[in-house]
């Protein structure tokens, strides 16, 4: 089973901070000149007529990989599909999308690899699922003349012709068009396989991590919540990996703190689909309990709420969802970025998310749990 946890890329360190940092704006210059030196670099027609999709999937977050399991299987039924993914995503797919037919992108050598090898197979289209620089210059290289397909975009890229990711308000929106786009109706439950029976069930599922400085709870609010429902009788289970946890080692309450450290992703659903709540941020697991029909409290940053607007009349955002957002009409930028990673590391969130306070959690908890 894949491990959890060191393999998802953090933005908790000065390293990782400034790696993400200068990529990004490597990879809007580098677009611009594109833009420039190659007005239409290549955009797909109607897909007509597709029997046989080559899709690259070079996003880096569990939860679009997550999002993006619902497009493809709304549509295995209708094409050959062949996938190229992280390591770690392995286990998102590997039930829906036959083991001959998954690839794996080690590094950007092995993703040239396998995109050489296969212009022998004859695909009918190219769908890369984010059009990173690598996946950029590698369909131009090794797949020129087939109709092509991208998903997020970057900005002014004239990418795809009838299939325009920059015209959707949020991800959700934009995965349930490309699922229409390409004949699929697209699913919002999903990982029945993963559900488990033989695990005891929680009253909460608390995920206290994510990928981002800008997407954090401070450790101290976490902590005074899980004494609450200590006391409110409220079974529990904090989740994270092995960083998330180094400061509640140092916290006087850490021998009455019920937490866990899954090391698969099939044990990580099984969690979710065996508790009445959870409660975490815009990340995987909130993808994942909803998919999964697991009633959820989401803690945004000022942004990420709008992603859900799809699904915002539906019956289990309307009874299973509670939203709480960070500081209203403020974005975590530069400043607030630095503040975490240095003056503030030992608290280890965004300070805009000292706009949520732990008593308003706790009572939406009982809403939901109906205690």
């Amino acid at each position: 089973m894949a491990l959890l946890k060191s393999q998802i890329k953090r933005r908790d360190s000065l390293v990782s901070w400034l790696g993400g940092l200068l990529y990004g704006k490597f990879s809007s210059i580098f677009f611009k000149l594109v833009n420039v030196f190659y007005k239409r670099p290549y955009f797909a027609s109607e897909p007509l007529n597709i029997k046989k999709l080559l899709i690259v999937s070079d996003v880096d977050g569990l939860g679009d990989a997550i999002l993006f399991r619902r497009v493809l299987e709304s549509i295995i039924d209708k094409y050959e599909i062949f996938l190229l993914i992280k390591p770690y995503h392995l286990s998102v797919y590997k039930d829906i999308i036959s083991k001959d037919h998954i690839f794996l992108i080690e590094n950007t050598a092995s993703l040239f690899f396998y995109l050489n090898k296969f212009r022998k197979y004859n695909f009918d289209c190219l769908l890369l699922h984010r059009v990173s620089i690598r996946s950029f210059l590698g369909s131009l290289l090794f797949f020129r003349k087939i109709k092509k397909i991208g998903v997020f975009v970057p900005q002014g890229l004239k990418f795809n012709k009838n299939f325009n990711a920059e015209e959707y308000k949020n991800v959700l929106e934009l995965y349930i068009n490309l699922a229409s786009y390409l004949g699929g109706n697209y699913k919002f439950y999903s990982f029945n396989s993963l559900k488990r029976t033989d695990v005891q069930s929680l009253d909460a599922f608390i995920h206290i991590g994510s990928g981002s400085l800008c997407k954090n709870w401070r450790i101290k609010n976490f902590i005074n919540l899980a004494k609450m429902f200590n006391q409110a009788g409220i079974s529990y289970k904090i989740v994270g990996g092995e960083l998330d946890f180094k400061i509640f080692s140092k916290s006087k309450y850490k021998d009455q703190l019920k937490i866990i450290i899954p090391k698969s992703f099939e044990e990580l659903a099984g969690l979710v689909s065996v508790s009445k709540l959870v409660i975490c941020h815009n990340t995987s697991i909130l993808h994942l309990a909803a998919t999964l029909g697991v009633s959820t409290i989401s803690l945004n940053c000022d942004r990420d709420y709008n992603w859900w607007d799809s699904y915002k009349n539906s019956p289990y955002f309307k009874e299973q969802h509670i939203a709480f957002n960070a500081q209203i009409g403020k974005t975590c930028g530069y400043k607030e970025q630095i503040t975490s990673l240095f003056l503030e590391k030992k608290q280890y969130g965004c300070p805009l998310f000292d706009f949520i306070k732990p008593e308003s959690i706790f009572q939406a908890s009982l809403k939901l749990l109906k205690k």
